[in-house]
């Protein structure tokens, strides 16, 4: 039943929603003050390089590593300290971001330049589990920023290793959750959870997986396959989609995220609000800049200042395009949604009663 079901915001501890609130009412009073568009979170995508071969992803075959921004490339756009002064997270991907060598370095970089990064998260394919491991242990004796790592986890057994195409993925990315589960009970500061992503192939997958993460104790989200040519280079595969029905049946928690994308997929209209370009951006291993990696990209790092692309004539009209909302009439992804409501204590407030009366039965999914 949907009742029974845990989200990661019923997970959080008190302390750390208390925070959220504050930080949500002290966001919207700078809001007040101070009109200018800051980002406040980055989706760093820091390599191409990939250890597996993912049935619903081109990266590993279609990239060139060759050509990433370098760790001095990198110092150099962080000079400009007031762009980056209201950055609160970064989200540091892939390919598989643990095969950069210079990871540790690239993220001790940002915690030290950018001096209101609150928190890292990290996601993994968890193969490399030794590395990975000894990785996050260094990042949380350094402790600048909580860490989040989320491992992926598209099944157990026989369909991870199908999903993945590695041979033994699920045993690789079974010792790394155990590791870091257990690191997880020494250290306040990491948040581990796995990441699901559900396509044709194991969405009659999901009730098992399920039963695997509860017996594990590790928190498991779902995000629905996603088909872009600036990122996955995965178009090749949109057959692997799933239908407004499906998704619907995925996202069946008494939890407000999936009432509103119930409502998205029966009104064909985005309720959800998005803060890509006005919050959140993209940068991409060869330095191309993203609001929305469904839509054009806005520059390159390495023929403009960041301050310059996010200022542009090009990167207003795509904001403009992003509000009108037509393009995330599909997009069902929720991760630029705490950002958004970070300068909007009143959408917060009414996410909060409406998560509340879910919860108590009054509100219902349909």
């Amino acid at each position: 039943m949907a009742e029974k079901k845990m989200s990661g915001l019923d997970k959080l501890s008190r302390r750390k929603k208390l925070g959220f609130v504050t930080g949500s009412i002290k966001g919207s009073a700078r809001k007040i003050v101070d009109r200018s568009v800051k980002p406040k979170r980055l989706v760093n995508i820091v390599t191409w390089k990939c250890n597996g071969n993912c049935t619903m992803c081109n990266i590993s075959r279609m990239q060139d590593p060759a050509k990433e921004i370098t760790l001095g490339e990198y110092e150099e756009m962080l000079k400009d300290k007031e762009f980056w002064s209201s950055l609160k997270s970064m989200n540091v991907t892939g390919g598989e971001p643990f095969m950069r060598k210079d990871l540790l370095d690239l993220i001790f970089l940002f915690q030290e330049k950018c001096k209101n990064l609150e928190r890292v998260d990290i996601a993994t394919n968890g193969f490399l589990t030794e590395k990975i491991v000894q990785s996050v242990k260094e990042l949380l004796r350094e402790g600048r920023t909580d860490i989040g790592v989320s491992v992926s986890l598209d099944g157990i057994y026989e369909m991870h290793d199908k999903i993945r195409g590695v041979k033994g993925a699920f045993e690789k990315t079974s010792a790394t959750i155990r590791a870091l589960r257990k690191l997880e009970k020494e250290h306040d500061n990491l948040i581990l959870t796995t990441q699901c992503v559900v396509s044709r192939i194991n969405i009659g997958h999901l009730k098992k997986l399920d039963e695997f993460c509860r017996k594990n104790g590790v928190p498991s989200s779902l995000s629905i396959a996603s088909f872009q040519d600036s990122y996955y280079k995965n178009t090749d595969k949109r057959h692997l989609g799933l239908t407004g029905e499906e998704v619907k049946r995925i996202f069946n928690r008494a939890h407000f995220i999936d009432y509103y994308i119930h409502k998205q997929v029966d009104k064909k209209k985005r309720y959800l609000p998005c803060d890509s370009g006005f919050g959140t951006f993209s940068i991409n291993p060869d330095g191309d800049v993203y609001f929305c990696n469904n839509l054009t990209k806005v520059g390159n790092v390495r023929e403009n200042r960041i301050r310059d692309i996010w200022n542009s004539e090009k990167a207003d009209k795509v904001r403009s395009f992003i509000k009108k909302g037509d393009v995330c009439r599909e997009c069902f992804f929720s991760c630029d949604l705490a950002s958004a409501v970070q300068e909007n204590f009143p959408l917060m407030v009414k996410f909060g009663v409406v998560h509340y009366l879910l919860k108590k039965g009054v509100l219902k999914l349909k």
